[in-house]
């Protein structure tokens, strides 16, 4: 598989379609479009044409492309068309519930998944104050919201700030999270429609 040189949000978007996934930065060996990436993408711009740490939220408003720490805890590209591939890897044909009753998912997991669904989509920080995480729970919170992540459940589709008393946004950048099921409802239907060792032999596929 060829890519061209990739000078702008356009050139990542058609490449990401080509390609199927990828990480979203420099992977050591592993498959990135960052190595196709021109001399003129420079990350931490704010240039939404040239700068890929803006494309995470650009991504998420063509529907059929989804950003998160799919990928070894980091972020990562996956299409409409391969995600019911990788849920079928990491799900295993399982609800979250049926995890949890089998003890692949912490309560923690379970209540981050639970608000999420029934708000439709949340930022970190406000999880955070919902279900009450203190300061010596913080990591385990992160690390929670990362296995949701990496387990198919939830996808990161954008970022807020919060709002002072004067309505006015501060502070850094927090990311909102929602259901991964939220960019298709037939996408778990779909995963269902592959065994684990099948999907997992078709990325492998892939990949190679």
């Amino acid at each position: 598989m060829e890519f061209t040189p990739i000078r702008c949000y356009h050139d990542f978007i058609e490449a990401i379609r080509k390609a199927g996934f990828s990480m979203g930065g420099s992977s050591e060996g592993i498959f990135s479009l960052c190595s196709h990436f021109a001399e003129n993408i420079r990350w931490h711009t704010g240039d939404p044409e040239t700068d890929p740490w803006v494309w995470r939220r650009r991504a998420a408003e063509e529907g059929d492309i989804v950003y998160g720490k799919f990928f070894f805890h980091k972020g990562g590209y996956i299409t409409r068309e391969w995600l019911p591939l990788f849920m079928a890897v990491r799900r295993d044909g399982l609800e979250l519930s049926e995890m949890y009753e089998d003890g692949k998912i912490t309560r923690m997991e379970k209540d981050i998944y639970e608000l999420i669904c029934k708000t439709g989509r949340a930022s970190f920080s406000e999880l955070k104050s919902l279900l009450g995480i203190r300061k010596e729970s913080a990591s385990k919170f992160e690390s929670a919201t990362v296995k949701l992540q990496s387990g198919m459940f939830i996808t990161i589709c954008g970022e807020t700030r919060k709002l002072a008393s004067t309505g006015e946004p501060y502070g850094w950048p927090v990311n909102v999270f929602c259901p991964i099921e939220a960019i298709d409802e037939e996408l778990w239907e779909d995963a269902c429609d592959y065994d684990a060792d099948e999907a997992e032999t078709l990325i492998r596929n892939r990949i190679l």
